[in-house]
């Protein structure tokens, strides 16, 4: 029996293993070899906008990139909103999207993934894939120099992977390159993991998850150092002398590291526009009950707009694309200030799939104002409730 791994930590996870396989000490041969990429700069930035969001500035290079992109997303909605985005930036540089980037996932149709793979093996106007977890193991493209992870890993495991994908063939990439893009939020979420500290919730009342390998990768000085560190590599493989090797140099570490650590980098200013206050009054601002009541209505008109659609040009599209949650968001931020459909048309400008359903948006809006009357009314008693109950319950004063 043969096991062959290329995340296999020395100590609990190399014993997990054997006792599993039923190796016993001094049974087995074993070869350990390291698993860096020592042609890969390892690259870690810190993104300025949240990744729940529609807007990733800091991805505009990938654009002017000669070579191939692989970018990788925690999830399809992500990877969904990214493409969006990178799509409508592709179309105002004058490029064509729809042969420029491409998604692979697992609700797309087998036959569309299999054209992708095979369109990046040897189409050359292709020069983006996205994807989630499914590339990360197995996927050998020889012309990939960027890949790019969105978010932080859960593990190392996952970064040595997702990390290893570029640069397959030195001589046709000489300058492979993995990119991870963490969460602002990154640097305390490792700092509790390395006090031992117990996990954080989302507000989704999910568990935040990190290891304490990917958490030291993050915060000690030198990338591939740190790697080494965690997977025990020996700092000189012997040289293998199968005929692919022989045939190909030898690649070595660089001397100095060009890691980000090692090397920081000089990266051009990323302009985004803050969040300007809204100039309504309070009185006319939607109550939370008057938000939750169109929120609900708004998400009905969204599940109707998807069922209306082709399925097979839209059967991949997932349906907050036809109304995203933060487009609901703006539109009752700023109900009192829609006075028109065009209006609505710096809202939705980005929405490819809602732009020419305004004028259904819009009625379904003013349908809501006669709604919002009693629910208003109903607020405003109640507030009017609370002050007589304050002012009766306040200390009164000397006589």
């Amino acid at each position: 029996m043969c096991a062959v791994s290329t995340t296999v930590a020395d100590g609990k996870v190399m014993d997990t293993i054997c006792d599993f396989l039923g190796y016993l000490p001094g049974q087995f041969h074993l070869i350990w070899r390291s698993n860096a990429h020592p042609d890969v700069q390892l690259l870690v930035r810190e993104l300025q906008t949240a990744l729940g969001g529609w807007l990733f500035p800091q991805l505009h290079w990938i654009l002017d990139e000669e070579q191939k992109s692989l970018i990788f997303c925690p999830t399809i909605a992500l990877e969904f909103r990214v493409t969006a985005y990178l799509w409508r930036v592709a179309i105002h540089c004058g490029k064509n999207p729809r042969k420029l980037i491409r998604m692979y996932n697992s609700l797309n149709f087998p036959s569309y993934n299999t054209e992708t793979l095979d369109l990046m093996h040897n189409d050359p106007e292709l020069k983006i894939l996205f994807s989630t977890d499914c590339l990360c193991v197995g996927f050998n493209c020889k012309y990939i120099r960027n890949v790019v992870i969105m978010g932080e890993t859960k593990d190392m495991n996952e970064y040595v992977q997702k990390s290893g994908r570029p640069g397959r063939d030195c001589e046709i990439v000489k300058d492979p390159r993995g990119i991870m893009y963490v969460t602002k939020k990154a640097a305390s979420i490792t700092k509790d993991v390395l006090a031992g500290k117990a996990p954080k919730m989302t507000k989704g009342g999910k568990t935040v998850e990190m290891d304490a390998g990917i958490s030291r990768f993050l915060v000690l000085n030198c990338l591939p150092l740190q790697q080494d560190r965690e997977y025990n590599n020996p700092s000189i493989d012997p040289p293998c002398h199968c005929e692919n090797c022989a045939s190909k140099p030898r690649i070595t570490r660089r001397v100095p590291c060009n890691c980000s650590r090692c090397s920081p980098e000089t990266l051009p200013p990323i302009l985004i526009q803050k969040r300007q206050p809204l100039a309504i009054p309070m009185a006319e601002r939607l109550t939370d009950e008057m938000r939750i009541f169109a929120t609900q209505r708004l998400t009905v008109f969204r599940k109707s707009l998807w069922k209306a659609t082709d399925e097979i040009k839209f059967g991949n599209v997932p349906r907050a694309a036809f109304l995203p949650d933060c487009i609901i968001k703006t539109i009752l931020d700023n109900f009192a200030l829609l006075r028109t459909p065009r209006d609505l048309d710096p809202i939705i400008v980005g929405c490819i799939h809602l732009v020419d359903h305004r004028d259904a948006l819009w009625s379904v809006l003013m349908a809501l104002r006669p709604e919002f009357v009693p629910l208003r009314a109903k607020a405003d008693a109640k507030k009017e409730a609370e002050k007589r109950a304050k002012a009766l319950t306040a200390p009164q004063g000397p006589r």
